[in-house]
């Protein structure tokens, strides 16, 4: 029963006698609660009657003070008694999710206590005395933690603590860890956790966001009252799993609206009416209830709402499944004030997400990373120097904000993690785990957008070492290079003989595809064409920790000035790449085909692993100026190859000529546009759109912007992949019709595409959408037509781009597809077989493919000059078998992988059009496609971009839309006006001429850097087309030579045709 530290733990020093100043949270000194300045702690504790005399030290005097964070280990596990803080009125005052304690010895400083520890069985009243063990005191804590000891308080437990006790949703942590989007306002800790865990401890003393007397005891505001929830409870999982009528599967948050969430529903199941379901719409902050971008809930369909304007239901979330609040997130530091400045009593600073799906977020003062104090006080200077001057930029451009300092002021990147979200709180509250560097800076700009996609392995694209491991028995050493052993060559096909080369981007390295053509003995016209993969399954072990590995990261990702590799460089720009004059594994596909670009049925098409020497490494504009030249004047002449711009792995081996090359290359040009012409004439779609590339300087920095043009090379070889890819999908299901794996396209969302035929029969270019064919012959009208001196084909294909639907990975058995049916391409089948180097897809497509010509007969190769191997064909010792449920998981995980990687390359490539357009902004015309009362839709099609322009961002003396009787439009009158009697009204100058465009009119506008707020991008700027910005660059040129420049793409241009 005495009172202070227990008897025989702790050595520590008294120092002075009274310590009646403590420190407080900033520093400074202040009255301590236990005295009253002109009266000592115990005369006081006499006339209140409030605070007990504090008990005699029995600490040797001459250690260190207690009050200082040296003396910790002295008092760590002891036990003190005291009282919580009150404030000035006397009642227990609440610092965020913490109460502070007291302890009678004056001597010792004050202690943190988690305010959930009240909330347990067996909790004392937090109004009396009570017993505190100390358990850590964290470096970034002004004072130690600790919690309360419940064997000392048995006495004083709570009433009906039962009650009080906070339930968890579905998707809450393990009980004391962080609970994020529980029904409690903060995550628990227990003791066991609050002496282990920085991470938990840290969310314990997070400042919440509002004052402490609207926060009384966690949930009470002022005179007592409950206050009011933000938002609902989460009903259990058996509450879930009792109510069939909930919808469960994954949240989908609209990038450019994050207000509006959509939630699929899984297909109808059998017996029920068949018929087109739309998403579920999650309208708004307060029915998401807390849920993130990639959650997999439950949702509530609310009956009596009306349906969302895609016609969907409406509903609210009411449970979270499966949450991912632990990923990693990217963003910066924003003052509370509405600008983004701090004032000097704000007890909280925004955390602004790059991702603008996720919600913005708190993080309490105490917390703020001294970089955002230090970029505060540079800000702080700015502003005052920029006082007296006018509130524009040296060019008049670009506004000043932030409460005084330029947009284009760089701002700190930092990581940070979610911690908690309670129904009462607005905004969830984050902890910051590092910094990444200053907005601008293309290192730090490229870690954030990978965060920001997921993308979680090593940004520099490199390996564990067990991975590493599994290549030992193929490590290339020192002035050595690896070759196939004898006896893998006596168990393939030898193809080294033939003529056999590559084309690629100029700058590839991991080559995955060649190509070779025979004419077909006894048949005239008719050709053996093969195409030949780097056969990857030969280094890759199924279920060794490299094959996890890739499975994990599924795709190369490629930016605009690198590439993450899913394989190590070993293996995907040595061992596997099909490089010139060196042996190399190969899994080769042969067919047959006519002059004129028809598939043959006879001769079969052959599968089998050959082993194969390419004779040259071309690339996409050498193959296309050997196919445009007269073979007449090839010449194997060191002064020809400098004509044709040939480096030397262009120049073909010895024993084979350039002219032999290039007669190959005339043939497979002419078979494959035959191909290409027939393909879209049955029924395939292409729906192409211009794409940016950039010059990159030895720094990686961005010297020129161009765009990228698709010659015939391109094509042709597309047109090979894309009938590999469906011989062997074919030969895939008529072996495992229950578990391939496939590549499928859905069909358009019929409402969107309707809406797009009506809209576009309004502006007098009906289109036909019943079917690719209709579409592909309905856009191949409109290429002769112009508007505002584009192509109308351009603008119909980038309207149809909104009703597609994604290509996804699927199992053939899989129950929620009707059929393996690729819409765009029209193919009843289809897979990936051609790019296993970085695509994970393809190695299990071999892998399937090697199953399945042991399980079945194989076409014959018919090729006069080539020996088949004695032996079986080559394979693993143990055939790789795959169930239905393995290759549906691969297959989600693939699809998943691949839709971050392209958003990744997207992001890269936005990245360096900002740092471009920072130097040397870009005027153009641009075309206007669509168009509300608050904003318009613009399309500059040769670049591939289409953007969003808000009217009141026109920097103009009237910018408003008006309807056909020249009456300006609002949310009222806005659906009652046609599309088409939509008129953009823009007076540029008092008393000056106005200008009036409608949908397709032409408007001048300006490509200018975004650098703030993050992340970094460019925004459209209307511009007068007689003013003198003008005089500008009017156009992103095309590719023009400039020496000492590596032109880059954020994708292979192999990706940016159709679904190869």
């Amino acid at each position: 029963g005495k009172r202070g530290i227990t008897p025989g733990q702790g050595d520590q020093s008294g120092g002075k006698k009274d310590r009646g100043r403590r420190k407080d949270d900033e520093g400074r000194r202040s009255r301590s609660p236990n005295r009253r300045r002109g009266r000592s702690p115990s005369k006081r504790s006499k006339s209140r009657g409030r605070y007990k005399k504090p008990v005699e030290s029995k600490i040797p005097a001459g250690d260190l003070p207690l009050m200082k964070r040296e003396g910790f280990p002295s008092i760590k596990n002891c036990c003190v008694e005291g009282r919580l803080e009150r404030d000035s009125k006397g009642k227990i005052a609440v610092f965020g999710a913490l109460y502070r304690f007291l302890p009678f010895d004056v001597r010792i400083t004050k202690i943190g206590i988690k305010r959930s520890q009240f909330k347990k069985e067996g909790a004392p009243d937090p109004s009396g005395t009570i017993t505190v063990q100390i358990s850590a005191w964290p470096l970034w804590s002004k004072y130690p933690l600790g919690f309360v000891s419940p064997a000392r308080n048995n006495k004083n437990k709570l009433e009906k603590s039962s009650s009080i006790q906070p339930r968890q949703s579905p998707s809450a942590g393990p009980p004391g860890g962080a609970a994020f989007g529980t029904n409690s306002e903060s995550f628990s800790l227990t003791p066991s956790v609050a002496q282990a865990s920085n991470t938990a401890s840290e969310s314990a003393t997070v400042e919440s966001h509002g004052s402490a007397r609207d926060r009384k005891e966690g949930k009470e505001g002022k005179a007592g009252k409950k206050r009011k929830a933000v938002f609902n409870e989460y009903i259990s999982v058996e509450e879930v799993e009792a109510s069939p009528q909930l919808v469960i599967s994954k949240l989908r948050v609209n990038r450019r609206n994050p207000r509006k969430a959509y939630v699929p529903r899984p297909k109808p199941k059998e017996g029920k009416q068949a018929e087109v379901l739309h998403d579920i719409l999650i309208d708004g902050f307060t029915r998401r209830n807390r849920a993130l971008d990639g959650d997999t809930v439950a949702v509530r369909i609310l009956e009596g709402k009306k349906p969302g304007r895609e016609g969907q239901d409406q509903g609210e979330i009411v449970a979270i499944l499966n949450s991912t609040a632990e990923r990693k997130v990217t963003g910066c530091l924003w003052g509370a004030q509405a600008d983004g400045s701090v004032k000097p009593n704000d007890k909280v600073c925004r955390f602004v997400p790059l991702d603008k799906r996720l919600p913005i977020a708190l993080i309490g003062r105490s917390r703020w990373p001294l970089s955002f104090k230090e970029e505060l006080e540079r800000k702080k200077e700015d502003s005052k120097a920029n006082k007296k001057e006018d509130n524009k930029n040296e060019n008049n451009e670009e506004k000043v904000g932030r409460g005084g300092i330029p947009d284009d002021a760089p701002t700190m990147i930092y990581v940070a993690k979610y911690q908690s979200w309670g129904i009462h709180q607005k905004m969830p509250f984050v902890s910051i785990i590092d910094q990444i560097g200053m907005t601008g800076n293309i290192k730090a700009e490229t870690f954030a957008l990978l965060e920001e996609c997921g993308i979680d392995y090593d940004f520099n694209g490199d390996f564990d070492q067990d991975c590493l491991d599994c290549l030992q028995p193929f490590e290339v050493r020192k002035g050595k290079t690896w070759t196939i052993p004898e006896d893998e060559i006596k168990r393939r096909v030898d193809l080294r003989h033939k003529r056999i080369c590559t084309i690629d981007p100029t700058t590839a390295r991991d080559l995955d595809d060649a190509l070779s053509i025979d004419p077909l003995p006894g048949k005239t016209g008719a050709y053996r064409i093969g195409v030949h993969i780097a056969d990857v399954t030969h280094f890759l072990t199924p279920g060794s920790a490299l094959d996890k590995e890739a499975k994990h990261r599924a795709t190369t990702v490629y930016l605009v000035q690198k590439s993450l590799p899913m394989l190590p460089r070993l293996l995907s720009e040595n061992l596997c790449s099909l490089a010139p004059k060196v042996d190399r594994l190969a899994f080769s596909c042969f067919f047959t085909m006519s002059a004129t670009g028809k598939l043959l049925p006879e001769p079969k098409p052959w599968f089998g692993k050959t082993v194969i020497r390419t004779c040259c490494q071309l690339d996409y504009q050498t193959a296309q100026r050997l196919i445009e030249c007269d073979l007449n004047t090839v010449e194997d002449t060191k002064d020809f190859y400098e004509k044709l711009e040939m480096a030397e792995r262009m120049i073909p081996i010895e024993g084979v000529s350039l002219k032999d090359v290039g007669r190959d290359l005339k043939i497979f040009n002419k078979i494959a546009m035959q191909r290409r012409k027939e393909r879209f004439n049955t029924g395939s779609l292409s729906l192409n759109r211009g794409k940016v590339g950039f010059g990159l300087d030895n720094n990686q920095l961005p010297v020129e912007m161009f765009v990228y043009e698709r010659r015939n090379s391109n094509k042709m070889i597309e047109e090979y992949m894309l009938l590999a890819n469906l011989l062997v999908a074919e030969k895939l299901l008529s072996v495992f019709p229950e578990k391939s794996l496939i590549r499928m396209q859905p069909s358009p969302e019929q409402k969107q595409l309707l809406e797009l035929q009506a809209f576009m029969k309004e502006l007098g270019y009906p289109i036909r959408c019943g079917s690719a064919l209709e579409v592909q012959e309905s856009l191949k009208a409109l290429e002769d037509e112009k508007v505002s001196g584009v192509s109308m084909r351009g603008i119909a294909e980038l309207l149809l781009t909104k009703p597609m639907m994604l290509a996804l990975y699927k199992s053939s058995g899989d129950e929620d597809i009707e059929s393996c049916h690729h819409y765009a391409l029209n193919f009843d089948s289809y897979t990936h077989f051609t790019s296993p180097i970085r695509r994970y897809v393809d190695v299990i497509v071999h892998r399937q493919l090697a199953h399945a010509i042991e399980e079945e007969a194989n076409g014959s190769f018919v090729t006069s000059d080539v020996k088949l191997p004695e032996e079986k064909m080559a394979k693993p010792p143990e055939v790789t078998r795959y169930s239905q449920g393995t290759i549906q998981d691969i297959a989600e995980n693939c699809n998943t992988r691949k839709t971050n990687a392209k958003t990744a390359g997207e992001m890269s490539s936005r990245v360096y059009m900002a740092l471009c357009l920072r130097t040397k902004p870009i005027v153009c015309d641009a075309v206007i496609v669509d168009m509300g009362h608050k904003s318009f839709k613009i399309m500059i099609s040769h670049m591939g971009l289409d953007e969003q322009v808000f009217i009141q961002d026109i920097d103009a003396a009237e910018a408003y839309v008006v309807n056909k009787q020249g009456e300006k439009l609002n949310d009222e009158n806005e659906k009652n006006t046609p599309k088409v009697e939509r008129f953009l009204h823009i007076l540029w100058a008092a008393g000056g001429k106005s200008e009036r465009v409608g949908i397709l009119g032409k408007i001048t506008v300006k490509l200018v850097a975004k650098m703030a707020p993050p992340p970094i991008s460019f925004r459209v700027r209307v511009i007068n087309p007689s003013s003198q910005e003008i005089e500008a660059d009017r156009e992103c040129k095309a590719s023009a030579a400039r020496t000492g420049v590596v032109k880059a793409l954020s994708t292979d241009p192999a990706l940016m045709s159709d679904d190869i």
